[in-house]
Order: C-alpha cells, then structure tokens, then sequence
C-alpha cells in the first residue's frame, strides 16, 4: 500500500492569473491541514506521500503528521491565520493506492477527520 495526500479539490485546471501562483506553485501546495512529516524516512521531500508498506487485513500502521505549510503567496501579517483557520476542521483526504498478488491493482479514496475517525469514500 502506498499512502498519498489528495488537496482539497483539484487545482491543475484553474486558470493561471496575472500576478498570482503559477500552476507549478499551486501543484506544490498540500491544500488541507496536514502532510506527512518530510523528515521521517520514506515520506516524499514535500510530505505529500509515503513510500509503499505491507499492511495486512486488521493491521494498523502509524504515520507521523504535522501541520501543512501555507502557500508563500499567504505573506501577509495575517497569511498563516487565514491558512490555519481555512483548514481548522478539514479532514485528512488520503489515497491508497494498494497491490496485492493474483489482483489488479486498486486505489482507494478516504478522509481521515481530525478527530481520528475515519471513514472510506467519503469527500
């Protein structure tokens, strides 16, 4: 199984304005509240994904989260408040994309809420 972060919403379609993020600076932006902590072994530099692991059916594995970094574009004397609060509530979206012998790989979509509960499908 191999565990990447999903934004909010799809942002590789917006159009690109004068003077704001280009794509590539959208596309580096984790838009939710956390990432997967980028300086434990086998999480991506940006934290948006984990290196793949065995997870066997009732197994659990833990992953160390930490705050997502608000867009540099946020500059202003207020630009980490508006980031945090604009996340506050917002679940940890996940996908697994997961590999098993005999099966054609699969990928599942869920959110993590903040309160740990989980739940698949979802949003």
């Amino acid at each position: 199984m191999e565990l990447t972060i999903r934004d909010d919403f799809d942002r590789s379609r917006l159009p690109t304005l004068a003077g704001g993020p280009t794509a590539e600076q959208r596309a580096e932006v984790i838009w939710g509240p956390f990432r997967f902590n980028p300086r434990v072994e086998g999480v991506h530099q940006l934290g948006r994904a984990v290196a793949a692991f065995a997870l066997l059916p009732g197994d659990r594995q833990r992953l160390v989260v930490e705050p997502s970094m608000r867009p540099s574009w946020y500059d202003d004397a207020d630009g980490e408040r508006r980031w945090r609060d604009d996340y506050r509530t917002e679940p940890i979206r996940l996908w697994a994309h997961c590999t098993a012998p005999g099966h054609k790989p699969w990928k599942l979509s869920f959110a993590v809420p903040q309160d740990g509960n989980w739940a698949l499908g979802g949003t």
